[in-house]
């Protein structure tokens, strides 16, 4: 099974997520989008996982996140990530508590080093990818400034899973194997 650990959303952050990808839609060519039920934050992606494994990895994944807190985080603008002659992959960037989310992503890359998972090489690039293989109708730049006032929202994440990634009737579905609360800071 193919798996990773990420953030899920609750149903208001993934309704404005939604809005700024309708949007972004009308303002392309063409493009294959992310569902809305797939709207997540990635911490980290396992790949190919034997099912055996799955009981050591909630076993880590419980100590990594023991004292772990909610982060508290905003849309920031849409980013994108090259391709040959399109945007490879077009994402919403976020900030906030970004420093308390890199530890996350630190904790949680250590406790899955100790199963023997490779630790990712890029440096940790919080994002929320809302398509790919985009073709944009005019410059990034416009579109990007068309988009930033539906980019003020604040939100706060506190549910992170072990999820699978499940390829059904020619759609993409993530499914959680397990599910780990995080405590709310007090202010």
């Amino acid at each position: 099974m193919r798996t990773f650990i990420a953030f899920e959303f609750d149903n208001l952050l993934k309704q404005r997520i939604a809005l700024i990808q309708d949007k972004l839609r009308r303002l392309s060519i063409r493009g294959r989008w992310t569902h809305i039920d797939n709207f997540h934050l990635t911490l980290k992606f396992l790949g190919d996982t034997a099912e055996e494994q799955s009981n050591k990895i909630e076993e880590q994944l419980l100590d990594a996140l023991s004292s772990a807190n909610a982060v508290n985080l905003s849309l920031d603008n849409i980013g994108f990530f090259s391709g040959d002659s399109d945007i490879r992959v077009l994402y919403l960037s976020l900030k906030g508590e970004i420093r308390d989310l890199q530890k996350l992503n630190s904790n949680v890359e250590d406790s899955m080093a100790k199963l023997g998972y490779g630790r990712e090489k890029r440096s940790f690039s919080p994002h929320i990818t809302l398509g790919r293989n985009v073709v944009l109708k005019d410059s990034f730049n416009s579109v990007k400034e068309l988009l930033r006032e539906d980019c003020n929202y604040n939100f706060t994440l506190s549910k992170i899973s072990f999820m699978e990634s499940q390829f059904s009737n020619g759609k993409r579905i993530y499914k959680p194997i397990k599910s780990y609360s995080l405590t709310k800071a007090s202010i």
